[in-house]
C-alpha cells in the first residue's frame, strides 16, 4: 500500500507541475497574443502614417512643378522683357529732344498709356499706375 500511495503522489506532484507550466505557457500565450496586437494597431498607425506622408511628399513635388514651371515662364517674360529694354534704349539713343515717353500698352496686363514720371531723363523705363515698372516707347509731343 505504501507503494501505491508513493505513486499516486509521485503522480500527483507531476499532474501539479503539468498544471503548473500549462499555466504558465497560457500566460505567455497571453502576453504574446496582447503584444501582437499592439503591433498591429502600431502597424495600422504607422500605415495610415506612411498614406499622410506620401500624400504630402506627392503634393510638394506637384507644388515643386508648378513653382519651376511659373519660374521658367517668369524668366521666359523677363528675357522679353529685357530684349525690349535694349531695343527701346537703342531707339532712345536717337531720339531728339522735346518727345514724351509713353508706357507699351497691352505689356502684362498693362491698359493705360501713362506718362512717364521721369521724362525728360527717362532711360526706357517709366512707372505705370497700374503695374509698376515697365518698357517705355518714344512718342512725338
Amino acid at each position: 500500500m505504501l507503494k501505491l500511495k508513493a505513486v499516486v503522489d509521485k503522480q500527483r506532484d507531476e499532474i501539479r507541475a503539468k498544471v503548473q507550466e500549462i499555466s504558465s505557457r497560457t500566460k505567455e500565450v497571453e502576453a504574446l497574443q496582447e503584444q501582437l496586437e499592439r503591433f498591429m494597431k502600431m502597424n495600422g498607425e504607422l500605415r495610415h502614417k506612411q498614406g499622410l506622408v506620401t500624400a504630402q511628399l506627392q503634393s510638394a513635388a506637384q507644388r515643386r512643378a508648378d513653382l519651376e514651371a511659373d519660374l521658367q515662364g517668369a524668366h521666359t517674360e523677363l528675357q522679353q522683357l529685357r530684349s525690349r529694354l535694349e531695343e527701346a534704349m537703342r531707339a532712345a539713343a536717337t531720339v531728339p529732344t522735346g518727345v514724351a515717353w509713353l508706357c507699351v500698352r497691352g505689356v502684362r496686363g498693362c491698359v493705360c498709356d501713362c506718362l512717364c514720371l521721369t521724362w525728360p531723363v527717362c532711360v526706357s523705363v517709366c512707372v505705370c499706375v497700374c503695374l509698376g515698372l515697365f518698357l517705355c516707347v518714344v512718342v512725338s509731343v
